[in-house]
């Protein structure tokens, strides 16, 4: 029932996604997406103070979104796809997320608070 979709390049948001990794502990995995219109902002912080901020292009109009996933989620869905752009769906910054990329299926992520 999402309204709203983002279309990425899925190397570009998991090379992302695996530097943003690097900062964390075994504990600690949340990125924050900041979303607007044809950017995707990652932010990823840890408990030293260390942060991590990578900008990606989206194909993406509408209202800005801000949520955040645990890390490890995405990539471990991005490493199993095998299309070059994936698409997120979603309807607000507290409800799930469809990822959709080929013909293996649709994937729900939930979203996370940090």
């Amino acid at each position: 029932g999402g309204n709203k979709q983002i279309f990425i390049n899925k190397e570009e948001l998991r090379h992302a996604l695996m530097r943003a990794s690097a900062l964390f502990s075994e504990k600690q995995r949340g990125v924050r997406f900041n979303i607007s219109q044809g950017n995707l902002k990652i932010l990823a912080h840890n408990s030293e103070q260390d942060e991590v901020e990578e900008d990606l292009s989206v194909d993406y109009v509408g209202d800005e979104i801000d949520v955040s996933f645990n890390a490890k989620y995405v990539i471990d869905y991005l490493n199993i796809v095998k299309a070059e752009q994936v698409k997120l769906t979603l309807s607000d910054s507290n409800s799930g997320v469809l990822l959709e990329g080929d013909e293996n299926g649709v994937y729900v992520l939930m979203p996370m608070r940090i």
